[in-house]
């Protein structure tokens, strides 16, 4: 809440307990709190907290206990810039509003009113180390430019795409800022926009990044910017449309029904598609071994490796994303092992260029 302070109920309490909420005290107002998907021996839940200050907290939520708290506010202040040399601008006026943890809970990425993305490492319940530092748009975007290759920068081994901009970018001021004059955004520091009375082309023009959301998968991330959604990937190969991502039947009901049917690679690949996490587990699990090999040459045996080391987002590239992952805490050891042979003995030849 904005004194501080967070609160964790536990809302499975058995009838007649009042334990109350377990209260987090901050020096300042909590702007963002998630849940880690990681789990520790002999520590409860893990839960990380974000203050407008710029202080991550990681808590033992179980215990109401500090595990470590850092300050990030610096990280996100650029270099240079303004005639001014302004480096000591208040977190509140470039600080981060969001962030999110990576699938295995080990990193978390932060962004805010800042032309920057930051990627940090709190897998050591130490403290939040800084890996990477990267712009997600370009500083300023010239007049009478027509098409423009957005790059997407490498993030945690993720290689960086090139898409093509059609429309103009006349109008649009630089990505660190609400105004086109430097001295001028840094008087926008309020995001109220009732309070701010801007009008409809300069709001349109508000920059910086106010969400963020990593997949499952852990390839692709998307940030909600003052020019619109952003979605990040983890090579080139994303930018093919594939239109059958889009299409009504890609759904759960689809999934489910054509495991009702014993269409097995109907279910995976669909399962595939729709990237949820729980259902490839669904359709992984219901298809019998005897069914793994044709289930597995089904998969379009495109380029799954565009760069050394870095999976595409084809089936191939996706199922063998899901098994690394799936086979750290899955109990069959002996179907896993049987879905990674059957895939590395099929399509070899793909995943050693």
């Amino acid at each position: 809440s904005w004194d501080g302070d967070v609160r964790v109920w536990d809302i499975f309490e058995k009838k007649g307990e009042k334990k109350g909420a377990a209260v987090l005290n901050h020096s300042s107002e909590v702007i963002a709190v998630h849940f880690s998907p990681a789990s520790v021996v002999s520590i409860g839940r893990l839960l990380m907290s974000l203050t407008r200050r710029g202080i991550v907290s990681m808590w033992d939520a179980d215990a109401t206990k500090l595990l470590f708290q850092t300050d990030i506010s610096q990280d996100c202040v650029g270099i240079g810039g303004l005639r001014s040399e302004k480096q000591d601008l208040s977190a509140g006026t470039y600080g981060f509003t969001s962030f999110a943890f990576s699938p295995e809970g080990a990193c978390i990425l932060a962004v805010g009113n800042n032309p920057y993305a930051c990627l940090y490492d709190v897998s050591s319940l130490g403290g939040a180390i800084l890996l990477r530092r990267f712009r997600i748009a370009p500083d300023r975007l010239f007049p009478g430019i027509t098409r423009i290759g957005a790059k997407l920068w490498e993030i945690n081994g993720m290689k960086s795409k090139t898409g093509i901009m059609d429309n103009g970018w006349d109008d649009i001021a630089e990505f660190s800022g609400s105004e086109s004059d430097p001295e001028e955004r840094l008087r926008a520091n309020n995001t109220l926009d009732g309070k701010r009375g801007l009008q409809g082309d300069e709001l349109a023009r508000q920059s910086g990044s106010k969400w963020i959301s990593i997949a499952q998968t852990g390839t692709m991330f998307a940030v909600a910017t003052g020019r619109g959604a952003v979605l990040f990937e983890s090579d080139a190969q994303a930018m093919v449309f594939d239109p059958s991502e889009l299409t009504e039947e890609v759904t759960e009901e689809a999934i489910l029904g054509a495991i009702e049917d014993k269409r097995w690679t109907t279910a995976v690949r669909t399962a595939l598609r729709l990237g949820e996490y729980k259902l490839i587990i669904l359709a992984v699990e219901s298809c019998p071994p005897d069914c793994i090999d044709q289930v597995i040459s089904s998969l379009t045996p495109v380029q799954m490796l565009s760069q050394p080391g870095i999976l595409s987002t084809s089936h191939l590239g996706r199922l063998l994303a899901f098994f690394a992952r799936y086979g750290e805490s899955s109990p069959h050891i002996e179907l896993v092992l049987m879905w990674i042979v059957t895939l590395l003995s099929t399509h070899s030849s793909i995943i050693m260029k």
